[in-house]
């Protein structure tokens, strides 16, 4: 289904039972560099990912460093604690597999019921809007996403 269909339907939910309906759009602008490296390794790591391709991907991230060079000069190295490789072909997966497990753990937020379903949440691409009912759940969404 569309976020639009969800939208309709959930407004409509809302005005038939005459209650408070919360929101928050996120437009995750430059997303893959969000990525916590930290982060994403603990997810990793919770996978039945092969050893030998798990080491694969903690090398390609793992005390990552970057230099400044105005001129002839580089500055002092800074450690790379975010984000996922612009242009390389497992950055998507990678990102996909961060957000789908950050946003798992919204769960158990309450959002608005529709039929046997909690929907608290809608994501199309880089955009995410997270749904709750009471405002205190909206609170509870923002932390963890």
């Amino acid at each position: 289904m569309t976020g639009f269909f969800y939208y309709d339907m959930l407004m409509e939910r809302c005005i038939d039972t005459q209650k408070d309906l919360y929101l928050c759009f996120i437009d995750n602008f430059k997303a893959f560099d969000k990525v916590r490296h930290e982060e994403l390794f603990h997810i990793l790591d919770s996978l039945d990912i092969d050893g030998k391709d798990l080491r694969i991907l903690k090398t390609l991230y793992w005390k990552q460093t970057a230099t400044v060079r105005v001129g002839g000069e580089h500055s002092e190295e800074t450690p790379i604690t975010r984000g996922v490789r612009q242009g390389c072909i497992l950055s998507p997966d990678l990102f996909n597999l961060y957000s789908e497990m950050i946003l798992r753990e919204l769960d158990n937020i309450q959002g608005i019921g529709l039929g046997w379903h909690n929907i608290n949440n809608v994501r199309y691409a880089d955009d995410t809007v997270l749904i709750a009912q009471p405002e205190q759940s909206l609170q509870k969404c923002w932390i963890l996403s």
